[in-house]
């Protein structure tokens, strides 16, 4: 059930970042595409360096990543993620009451309205 959660939450994560608010409506060849990039690059010669390019991090202890040491880059690319999915709604509605409703927790994104719809709320 877990695990179930996880890919749910994963594919919504997909359909948002392809302009979408519905699961169903995700292109999976932009799918195929995503995994094709290049997300890390791993230096251990002439010095030691693991590169995470989307997010610009670098650590220069190489071993440390190797034996499961993630947890920065984890937390970048969501920081990533969050900062994209504002940035998103600060285009969508350019009042601040979408941010009360980022700030309440009760925004979802399936939602989709007009800055005339959110007046008064």
């Amino acid at each position: 059930m877990k695990a179930l959660n996880r890919l749910k939450a994963k594919l919504e994560v997909i359909a948002i970042e392809q302009g979408d608010y519905s699961i169903n409506s995700i292109v999976k060849n932009k799918i195929l595409n995503m995994w094709e990039e290049e997300t890390r690059r791993y230096v251990s010669h002439p010095y030691k360096l693991v590169h995470d390019v989307k997010t610009g991090i670098e650590m220069t202890d190489l071993n440390t990543v190797l034996d499961g040491n993630i947890e920065p880059f984890v937390a970048a690319h969501i920081n990533t993620r969050e900062a994209g999915f504002y940035q998103l709604v600060l285009e969508q509605f350019s009042s601040g009451t979408a941010l009360w409703y980022l700030r309440e927790g009760k925004w979802r994104p399936d939602w989709k309205f007009s800055n005339a719809d959110l007046k008064g709320c």
